[in-house]
Protein backbone atom coordinates (compact mmCIF):
# COMPACT_ATOMS: atom_id res chain seq x y z
CA UNK A 1 0.00 0.00 0.00
CA UNK A 2 2.73 2.22 0.67
CA UNK A 3 4.12 2.10 -3.04
CA UNK A 4 1.16 3.00 -4.34
CA UNK A 5 0.45 5.84 -2.15
CA UNK A 6 3.72 6.90 -3.27
CA UNK A 7 2.93 6.39 -6.80
CA UNK A 8 -0.17 8.91 -6.47
CA UNK A 9 1.55 11.50 -5.26
CA UNK A 10 4.20 11.21 -7.47
CA UNK A 11 1.40 11.10 -10.12
CA UNK A 12 -0.24 14.02 -8.71
CA UNK A 13 2.98 16.10 -8.24
CA UNK A 14 3.91 15.76 -11.74
CA UNK A 15 0.52 16.33 -13.39
CA UNK A 16 0.50 19.81 -10.65
CA UNK A 17 4.06 20.90 -12.44
CA UNK A 18 3.22 19.88 -16.12
CA UNK A 19 0.28 21.94 -15.94
CA UNK A 20 1.94 25.06 -14.32
CA UNK A 21 4.59 25.17 -16.71
CA UNK A 22 2.11 24.76 -19.58
CA UNK A 23 0.66 27.20 -18.40
CA UNK A 24 3.20 29.59 -18.10
CA UNK A 25 3.85 29.19 -21.62
CA UNK A 26 0.02 30.07 -22.69
CA UNK A 27 -0.03 33.00 -19.79
CA UNK A 28 3.19 34.24 -21.71
CA UNK A 29 0.61 35.33 -24.71
CA UNK A 30 -2.20 36.66 -22.73
CA UNK A 31 -0.18 38.41 -19.65
CA UNK A 32 3.25 39.12 -21.02
CA UNK A 33 6.14 36.94 -20.79
CA UNK A 34 8.97 39.15 -19.39
CA UNK A 35 10.15 37.64 -15.70
CA UNK A 36 8.23 40.44 -13.58
CA UNK A 37 4.98 38.88 -15.60
CA UNK A 38 5.94 35.14 -15.31
CA UNK A 39 6.83 35.80 -11.87
CA UNK A 40 3.10 37.60 -10.59
CA UNK A 41 1.71 34.12 -13.23
CA UNK A 42 3.60 31.81 -10.58
CA UNK A 43 2.44 34.24 -7.49
CA UNK A 44 -0.88 33.74 -8.53
CA UNK A 45 -0.70 29.68 -8.91
CA UNK A 46 0.93 29.43 -5.25
CA UNK A 47 -2.07 31.60 -4.02
CA UNK A 48 -4.37 29.36 -5.33
CA UNK A 49 -2.39 26.49 -3.58
CA UNK A 50 -1.93 28.42 -0.66
CA UNK A 51 -5.85 29.07 0.01
CA UNK A 52 -6.26 25.25 -1.11
CA UNK A 53 -4.34 23.87 1.59
CA UNK A 54 -6.59 26.23 3.77
CA UNK A 55 -9.68 25.38 2.80
CA UNK A 56 -8.46 21.49 2.92
CA UNK A 57 -7.22 21.82 6.47
CA UNK A 58 -10.60 24.21 7.49
CA UNK A 59 -13.02 21.46 5.93
CA UNK A 60 -11.39 18.18 6.61
CA UNK A 61 -12.96 17.37 9.62
CA UNK A 62 -16.48 17.84 7.81
CA UNK A 63 -15.44 15.41 4.57
CA UNK A 64 -17.92 11.98 5.00
CA UNK A 65 -15.53 10.67 1.85
CA UNK A 66 -11.94 11.99 1.91
CA UNK A 67 -11.32 9.72 -1.16
CA UNK A 68 -14.02 10.31 -3.23
CA UNK A 69 -13.55 14.28 -2.59
CA UNK A 70 -9.72 13.59 -3.92
CA UNK A 71 -10.92 11.90 -6.72
CA UNK A 72 -13.38 14.73 -7.75
CA UNK A 73 -10.91 16.92 -7.56
CA UNK A 74 -8.43 15.11 -9.77
CA UNK A 75 -10.73 14.85 -12.37
CA UNK A 76 -11.44 19.29 -11.86
CA UNK A 77 -7.82 19.56 -11.80
CA UNK A 78 -7.40 17.52 -15.81
CA UNK A 79 -10.94 19.17 -16.97
CA UNK A 80 -9.90 23.10 -15.56
CA UNK A 81 -6.19 22.67 -16.58
CA UNK A 82 -6.95 21.26 -19.95
CA UNK A 83 -9.48 24.03 -20.44
CA UNK A 84 -6.90 26.82 -19.06
CA UNK A 85 -4.39 25.19 -21.33
CA UNK A 86 -6.73 25.69 -24.53
CA UNK A 87 -7.88 28.64 -23.40
CA UNK A 88 -5.77 31.31 -22.56
CA UNK A 89 -4.41 32.06 -25.72
CA UNK A 90 -8.18 33.35 -26.90
CA UNK A 91 -7.75 35.78 -24.29
CA UNK A 92 -5.15 37.74 -25.55
CA UNK A 93 -7.23 40.19 -27.35
CA UNK A 94 -8.69 40.66 -24.53
CA UNK A 95 -6.46 40.80 -22.25
CA UNK A 96 -4.30 43.48 -24.14
CA UNK A 97 -6.94 46.70 -24.18
CA UNK A 98 -7.00 46.26 -20.05
CA UNK A 99 -3.63 46.28 -19.22
CA UNK A 100 -1.90 48.50 -22.06
CA UNK A 101 -2.77 51.44 -20.31
CA UNK A 102 -1.02 50.55 -17.19
CA UNK A 103 1.90 50.09 -19.06
CA UNK A 104 3.72 53.26 -17.47
CA UNK A 105 2.48 52.62 -13.97
CA UNK A 106 4.49 49.15 -12.67
CA UNK A 107 2.75 48.97 -9.42
CA UNK A 108 -0.77 49.15 -11.37
CA UNK A 109 0.40 47.01 -14.01
CA UNK A 110 1.51 44.12 -11.43
CA UNK A 111 -1.51 44.76 -9.13
CA UNK A 112 -4.04 43.52 -12.49
CA UNK A 113 -1.62 40.96 -13.84
CA UNK A 114 -1.41 38.86 -10.29
CA UNK A 115 -5.24 39.53 -9.87
CA UNK A 116 -5.86 38.51 -13.40
CA UNK A 117 -3.45 35.47 -13.07
CA UNK A 118 -5.02 34.46 -9.66
CA UNK A 119 -8.62 34.98 -11.19
CA UNK A 120 -7.79 32.54 -13.97
CA UNK A 121 -5.58 29.81 -12.11
CA UNK A 122 -8.19 30.22 -8.82
CA UNK A 123 -10.12 26.92 -9.54
CA UNK A 124 -7.37 24.22 -10.48
CA UNK A 125 -4.77 25.62 -8.28
CA UNK A 126 -6.84 25.75 -4.91
CA UNK A 127 -8.06 22.14 -6.33
CA UNK A 128 -4.20 21.49 -6.46
CA UNK A 129 -4.21 23.33 -2.69
CA UNK A 130 -6.97 20.74 -1.13
CA UNK A 131 -6.29 17.61 -2.62
CA UNK A 132 -3.04 16.43 -0.17
CA UNK A 133 -4.27 17.76 3.05
CA UNK A 134 -7.67 16.03 2.32
CA UNK A 135 -6.27 12.39 1.88
CA UNK A 136 -3.01 12.86 4.07
CA UNK A 137 -5.64 13.39 7.03
CA UNK A 138 -7.90 10.72 5.84
CA UNK A 139 -4.68 8.38 5.54
CA UNK A 140 -3.19 9.70 8.80
CA UNK A 141 -6.55 9.51 10.73
CA UNK A 142 -7.26 5.81 9.52
CA UNK A 143 -3.11 4.88 10.36
CA UNK A 144 -1.66 5.51 13.66
CA UNK A 145 1.77 4.92 11.70
CA UNK A 146 1.48 6.82 8.73
CA UNK A 147 2.78 10.14 10.15
CA UNK A 148 6.99 8.78 9.72
CA UNK A 149 5.98 7.96 5.73
CA UNK A 150 4.44 11.39 5.56
CA UNK A 151 8.22 13.33 4.55
CA UNK A 152 8.26 10.17 1.78
CA UNK A 153 5.17 10.84 0.32
CA UNK A 154 6.09 14.38 -0.21
CA UNK A 155 9.39 13.66 -1.18
CA UNK A 156 7.71 12.09 -4.13
CA UNK A 157 5.16 14.01 -4.49
CA UNK A 158 8.25 16.95 -5.50
CA UNK A 159 10.46 14.47 -7.50
CA UNK A 160 7.18 13.83 -9.15
CA UNK A 161 7.30 18.04 -9.68
CA UNK A 162 10.46 18.00 -11.06
CA UNK A 163 9.89 15.54 -13.46
CA UNK A 164 6.93 17.25 -14.24
CA UNK A 165 8.58 20.14 -15.45
CA UNK A 166 11.46 18.62 -17.31
CA UNK A 167 9.57 16.34 -18.99
CA UNK A 168 7.03 19.20 -20.20
CA UNK A 169 9.88 20.90 -21.11
CA UNK A 170 11.79 18.36 -22.60
CA UNK A 171 9.81 15.49 -23.94
CA UNK A 172 6.29 16.49 -24.49
CA UNK A 173 6.25 19.66 -26.12
CA UNK A 174 8.10 18.57 -28.89
CA UNK A 175 6.55 15.09 -28.72
CA UNK A 176 2.91 16.00 -28.33
CA UNK A 177 2.74 19.88 -28.25
CA UNK A 178 0.84 22.40 -25.98
CA UNK A 179 -2.03 20.31 -26.15
CA UNK A 180 -1.08 17.32 -26.13
CA UNK A 181 0.66 17.74 -23.16
CA UNK A 182 -1.87 19.14 -21.61
CA UNK A 183 -3.51 15.76 -22.54
CA UNK A 184 -0.77 14.08 -20.91
CA UNK A 185 -1.00 16.00 -17.40
CA UNK A 186 -4.88 15.15 -17.39
CA UNK A 187 -4.05 11.52 -17.82
CA UNK A 188 -1.42 11.57 -14.63
CA UNK A 189 -4.67 12.92 -12.60
CA UNK A 190 -6.89 10.91 -13.89
CA UNK A 191 -4.21 7.72 -13.06
CA UNK A 192 -3.90 8.73 -9.73
CA UNK A 193 -8.03 8.95 -9.25
CA UNK A 194 -7.96 5.74 -10.63
CA UNK A 195 -5.08 4.34 -7.84
CA UNK A 196 -7.08 5.56 -4.74
CA UNK A 197 -10.03 3.87 -5.10
CA UNK A 198 -8.05 0.86 -3.33
CA UNK A 199 -7.80 3.26 -0.37
CA UNK A 200 -11.44 3.67 -0.01
CA UNK A 201 -11.56 0.80 2.42
CA UNK A 202 -9.08 2.97 4.70
CA UNK A 203 -11.21 5.96 5.02
CA UNK A 204 -11.99 6.72 8.58
CA UNK A 205 -16.01 6.77 9.31
CA UNK A 206 -17.96 10.00 10.40
CA UNK A 207 -18.22 8.87 14.02
CA UNK A 208 -14.27 7.79 14.58
CA UNK A 209 -12.97 10.49 12.70
CA UNK A 210 -13.15 13.41 15.72
CA UNK A 211 -11.58 10.82 18.32
CA UNK A 212 -8.93 9.52 15.74
CA UNK A 213 -7.75 12.72 14.75
CA UNK A 214 -4.57 13.77 16.49
CA UNK A 215 -4.63 16.15 19.46
CA UNK A 216 -3.74 19.96 17.96
CA UNK A 217 -0.42 22.03 19.49
CA UNK A 218 -0.63 24.88 21.26
CA UNK A 219 -1.56 28.22 19.88
CA UNK A 220 1.92 29.48 20.37
CA UNK A 221 3.50 26.73 19.53
CA UNK A 222 1.21 26.52 16.09
CA UNK A 223 1.87 30.42 15.59
CA UNK A 224 5.83 30.09 15.58
CA UNK A 225 5.58 27.02 13.35
CA UNK A 226 3.15 29.10 10.93
CA UNK A 227 5.62 31.92 10.98
CA UNK A 228 7.88 30.47 10.52
CA UNK A 229 7.01 28.24 7.17
CA UNK A 230 5.71 31.78 5.72
CA UNK A 231 9.16 33.17 6.39
CA UNK A 232 10.58 30.31 4.36
CA UNK A 233 8.11 30.16 1.84
CA UNK A 234 8.88 34.09 0.94
CA UNK A 235 12.43 33.54 0.68
CA UNK A 236 12.67 30.22 -1.12
CA UNK A 237 10.24 31.72 -3.63
CA UNK A 238 12.44 35.16 -3.85
CA UNK A 239 15.53 34.02 -4.79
Amino acid sequence: MTLLLCLIFFLSGAAALLFETLWFHQAGLALGSSVAASSLVLGGFMAGLALGSWIGRRAGDRVLSPVRLFIALELGIALSGIALVLGLPALAPSLAPVLAPLADRPLALGAARFALAFALLVVPTTAMGITLPVLVRALASSDPGFAPSLSRLYGWNTLGAVLGVVGVEVLAIEAFGIRGAALVAGAANLTAAALVLPLRARSVAPADRESASPTPGTSGAAASATAAAFVAGFVLLAF
